[in-house]
């Protein structure tokens, strides 16, 4: 950060998953941060606490305790996933509808992978972007093959 505090960005890089993961074990502590963090419309919803959005709402608490307890002056939460996996866009949107509107000690955010492709392309490293656009966005060697 230019103003001299220490930021983090924390970025869940989604690719194939389905959201389904196992159930975590539930903490009590995940409950008094979920109120403690002012986050979500209903803190103490169970949908919360499930698939598909168990991870992101541990994970995006945990960014908030960083805040919380001073290891961080400020951080974001963001979730990069391709558009085409529309199980990881459901669970975002999804988890978006839990959150609070305006402002939150931890923003979220998503990017769609391909977006961030385009990005590293346009500020000029375009070997990496057509290595990444190679790997994980074209699809034409699966198309033919289907």
């Amino acid at each position: 950060m230019t103003d001299g505090r220490h930021g983090f960005i924390a970025i869940e890089l989604k690719y194939s998953e389905s959201m389904g993961e196992p159930p975590a074990r539930m903490r009590p502590r995940y409950d008094e941060l979920s109120r403690q963090s002012q986050l979500y419309r209903d803190p103490d919803d169970p949908a919360l606490r499930a698939n598909p959005l168990q991870q992101f709402w541990r994970q995006h608490m945990l960014a908030h305790a960083m805040v919380a307890n001073g290891v961080h002056s400020a951080g974001r939460f963001l979730v990069i996933a391709p558009s085409f996996n529309s199980q990881v866009q459901h669970a975002i949107h999804l988890y978006r509808q839990q959150l609070i509107d305006g402002p939150a000690t931890i923003s979220f955010d998503a990017i769609p992978l391909e977006n961030v492709v385009a990005a590293i392309k346009r500020a000029g490293a375009n070997e990496i972007a057509a290595l990444l656009h190679e790997r994980y966005c074209d699809f034409s060697a699966l198309d033919a093959l289907i």
